[in-house]
């Protein structure tokens, strides 16, 4: 199953755009937040892709959730924009979060910047910015492989 992670589009409609076209063969979207109108777009011209999403801190007038859950081939996966977990400052609130809810993977995002670490056996992964990035400057998303209930791969991916 290919799992693909956005956050952080900010208004650039065509990021957002080239990212769900260039991953057509994606079993799964996952937007982070900060982009919830360009997101509404893409339900409509993608209908029949799997979408979950939240709302960020910049998603001003939604009714969007700020955390969610899901479960992928016997994984739980706990997603969020980050800033109520003040990931800007470190990932202890979140990592109790995410040991919480016994979650295999987390994926958030509002730094603008990538990352990606396994600790205690969860994966945290922020697949930065496809529209203002930080740290590398480059316009990025993430890519996650789950192949028979195990992470096969994850990796950052830049936008072309």
């Amino acid at each position: 199953m290919k799992i693909i992670v956005v956050s952080d589009s900010h208004k650039d409609f065509h990021a957002l755009y080239n990212t769900f076209d260039q991953n057509l063969d994606a079993d799964l979207f996952v937007f982070l937040g900060d982009g919830i109108e360009e997101l509404e777009d893409m339900q409509s011209i993608f209908f029949q892709k799997d979408i979950w999403s939240v709302c960020g801190n910049c998603d001003f007038f939604t009714t969007k959730d700020t955390i969610g859950t899901g479960v992928v081939q016997g994984l739980k996966i706990l997603y969020t924009h980050g800033h109520l977990y003040e990931v800007k400052k470190g990932m202890f609130k979140l990592s109790r979060k995410a040991t919480d809810e016994n979650a295999n993977i987390v994926l958030f995002g509002h730094t603008h910047e990538r990352f990606c670490a396994e600790q205690d056996g969860i994966l945290y992964f922020n697949p930065g910015s496809i529209s203002v990035p930080r740290g590398c400057k480059i316009p990025t998303y993430g890519e996650i492989i789950i192949e028979d209930g195990k992470i096969a791969s994850y990796r950052h991916v830049e936008l072309t």
